[in-house]
């Protein structure tokens, strides 16, 4: 009897340990690729793939950083997006805000973890031969966001915002990429594991800040034959013009997909970030509905968010900021009860840059993330995302946006079905792709056929 109960015990102990993510495996060269100017140290780490597939909700975790430093964690809840894609959310012992996003996509990793309570992020990157780097970044040594360009729009249509709804306005979002920030990247599929991560931060972040805003990734797109500026403004004005000779195979994509929005992610420069700025509310700025981020500021530092909220009227701090969408279109700076300063995501430093858009209805360690009719950027994106998603709108049950609702649009709903992730499967953008998806479909097919 003793020994059953002693093996009993052996087992309940087993299951409680943690699941060790990664393997330790070393250090790389000064000057590899994926050290980019903010990267104050880092750590060779190997996958371990078979438990990061096979990970489920409510289990611990072991994440090493550093080589004599783990950190302990639990998956909070995992979205899948079918064909093996996923991304788990882990709270992190030990940091009352702490958190890691790990994406698994296109059969590779990406991944940053926020510590804000020790002002610590992490970023795990590619380093070639099978190997990922954790590294470590200084929020300090990122470059600026280079000042929004206001566009002031014609009186086009505007939707009413500011009345509450149960489900999320979903806002689709096309991102183009420059070889050269692929090359950053370590290879098209790792870019394309980037990518998604920067579309989970920004909806982790409008869950965080209260906002019934989502955004849908609906295309990725590598700008090919394009080489970039070392002027930000010049990429962004390159993005925009429809036939300069510089991507304009992007708009082409953008109507078929009915992008809303148009990032563009570059290697790197003197900025991290730049758009325009809507400062009319109505759909006419559509044709203005671009950005550009730099690769290693995009996540973590949240610059795809931040240049995304210029797009959609919110600026800077009062004190860094011009005329904005609404009076209340603003970052906040605030302290903390433990003295600590931060900063919301539109925000200038300085200030640890947290996973907020500024909101008073918000605490942040025991402090408002806003202050109410003045600095209330999640207000303000929220208002302004009924009359964005009309910027393109997409033919019903249109799965694949190829203008024809047919067989193939009905396969990408029953292939992701019971998946919890706003994919273009999820054709009512409630988060699920479920029977009212497949109902849109049939209740459309033959639409658009010829």
């Amino acid at each position: 009897m003793k020994s059953f109960v002693l093996a009993l015990m052996v087992m309940g102990i087993a299951s409680a340990s943690p699941i060790k993510l990664f393997e330790p495996a070393g250090f790389a060269k000064a000057g590899a690729f994926f050290l980019t100017q903010e990267v104050t140290d880092h750590l060779l780490v190997s996958p371990n793939w078979d438990r990061i597939v096979g990970l489920r909700g409510g289990e611990t975790i072991q994440i090493d950083v550093a080589s004599n430093r783990k950190l302990m964690g639990r998956v909070a809840r995992i979205d899948e997006r079918g064909g093996g894609n996923r991304t788990i959310f882990a709270r992190i012992d030990g940091d009352e805000e702490g958190q890691m996003l790990l994406v698994l996509e296109a059969n590779c990793l990406s991944a940053t973890i926020q510590l804000p309570d020790s002002h610590e992020l992490f970023s795990l990157r590619f380093a070639g031969n099978g190997l990922y780097a954790m590294c470590r970044q200084d929020a300090m040594l990122f470059p600026p966001c280079d000042e929004p360009i206001a566009v002031h729009s014609e009186s086009g249509e505007v939707v009413d915002g500011s009345i509450a709804s149960t489900e999320n306005v979903v806002i689709d979002v096309l991102v183009a990429y420059t070889p050269q920030a692929r090359d950053v990247a370590g290879s098209t599929n790792q870019m394309l594991s980037r990518i998604q991560l920067m579309i989970d931060e920004s909806n982790q972040a409008y869950s965080a800040s209260l906002m019934p805003v989502r955004l849908r990734l609906v295309h990725r797109v590598e700008a090919t034959g394009y080489t970039e500026s070392s002027n930000f403004s010049t990429n962004l004005s390159r993005l925009r013009n429809t036939s300069d000779g510089h991507m304009d195979d992007v708009h082409t994509l953008r109507e078929q997909y009915s992008a809303d929005m148009v990032a563009l992610i570059v290697s790197g420069g003197s900025a991290c970030g730049v758009a325009y700025l809507m400062s009319t509310l109505s759909t006419d700025f559509r044709t203005s509905a671009f950005s550009v981020s730099a690769i290693g500021c995009a996540t973590g530092y949240y610059t795809f968010g931040h240049e995304l909220g210029h797009n959609q009227g919110s600026h800077h701090d009062r004190a860094n900021a011009g005329t904005a969408l609404y009076p209340y279109s603003y970052g906040w700076r605030f302290y903390g009860t433990n003295g600590t300063q931060y900063r919301t995501i539109l925000a200038y430093s300085p200030g640890t840059r947290i996973q907020r858009f500024s909101n008073p209805n918000v605490n942040f360690q025991g402090t408002p993330t806003g202050i109410l009719n003045s600095e209330e950027n999640a207000r303000s994106i929220t208002n302004a995302a009924p009359t964005v998603r009309q910027f393109y709108a997409p033919r019903p049950g249109d799965v694949d946006r190829n203008g024809c609702v047919d067989d193939l649009d009905l396969a990408m709903v029953l292939d992701q079905f019971g998946d919890k992730a706003i994919t273009l499967a999820d054709v009512d953008s409630n988060g699920v792709v479920d029977d009212r998806d497949l109902a849109i479909v049939l209740n459309n097919f033959g639409s658009g056929c010829i």
